[in-house]
């Protein structure tokens, strides 16, 4: 998620470029109002592509959709998140079991989550890009713990 630096408190609007339950969740707990306008995007990496170009041209198309028909001055955030385990992107999961063979698959792995942001207001762009690794190692009565390794830099 973004971290924001805010040098004086002014009135304006926010619109967030995701469908994400969790993302909705997290922002709301800042107390801003916003509103949601899910972008529309075939989420499929495209041949050749990098997981972190992958997560990081979502974001961008997820922001640059919402954007074109947001006013001016309100501030559009698009955001997205995958999981990466042996160099393969995993995608949403399409039912719970689907799930539970993800996390049952990512058990005692070290996996990466790469998390890209894009925000932009009156045209102008920031970018931001993540990479998490995380350890899945067996938690209490054999559940997943996050053993993350926190945010790493990238070059």
């Amino acid at each position: 998620m973004f971290c924001v630096r805010i040098t004086r408190m002014a009135a304006f609007s926010l619109l967030l470029a995701s469908n994400s339950p969790r993302r909705r969740e997290l922002l709301g707990w800042t107390g801003w109002q916003f509103t949601t306008a899910p972008a529309d995007l075939d989420e499929r990496p495209l041949p050749g592509e990098s997981p972190l170009a992958h997560v990081e041209r979502l974001a961008q198309g997820k922001a640059h959709k919402a954007g074109l028909t947001a006013p001016q001055d309100v501030l559009v955030v698009g955001a997205d998140t995958i999981v990466v385990d042996d160099g393969n992107i995993l995608g949403k999961p399409a039912h719970a079991a689907d799930a539970a063979r993800m996390l049952e698959q990512l058990r005692g792995r070290t996996h990466t989550v790469p998390e890209a942001e894009r925000a932009a207001r009156r045209a102008r762009w920031r970018d931001a890009l993540a990479r998490t690794r995380t350890d899945n190692e067996p938690g209490p009565q054999g559940g997943p713990s996050s053993g993350g390794s926190g945010p790493v830099a990238l070059a």
